[in-house]
């Protein structure tokens, strides 16, 4: 009796330390599982941490991107070109500012080249001969 007994208390100890250590692997692995879920939900916030990052440099760049076209004056709007001269207007225009007697006959020979060295000079320009945007830009006031 006093065997069985014994074997009795035995067993039952078996028994609740199989138990015990059933429970504490069960912990563990809940708390794996557990980790394993901060863990991605710790991946899914680098990830939109990322996100909003991106888009905070977008707007960035988007912001200068709009003052930059503030700057600029829009396409259609008229720019200050002065369009580029036909020879007879060269050769009246130096004729209304007193620089030029010869024919209006579109050549541009050797009086209408010293012509136009003439009113560079006197108009403090490069003196070379040559109808530049420089030159013209002072001589198209002359044109009629």
């Amino acid at each position: 009796m006093r065997f069985s007994v014994i074997l009795s208390l035995v067993v039952l100890m078996w028994g609740l330390t199989g138990c015990a250590a059933q429970r504490n692997s069960l912990q563990e692995s809940q708390n794996q599982q557990l980790q394993m879920q901060v863990r991605a939900l710790e991946q899914g916030l680098r990830i939109k941490d990322d996100e909003i990052q991106d888009l905070k440099d977008d707007v960035e760049r988007l912001k200068s991107a709009k003052a930059y076209s503030e700057k600029r004056p829009a396409y259609n709007e008229p720019l200050n070109v002065t369009p580029k001269p036909t020879n007879k207007k060269v050769q009246s225009a130096l004729k209304n500012a007193g620089f030029y007697n010869g024919p209006v006959d579109g050549v541009i020979g050797k009086k209408t080249k010293a012509s136009i060295r003439d009113f560079q000079a006197a108009n403090g320009l490069k003196a070379d001969g040559v109808m530049g945007k420089k030159t013209w830009t002072k001589l198209a006031k002359y044109v009629e």
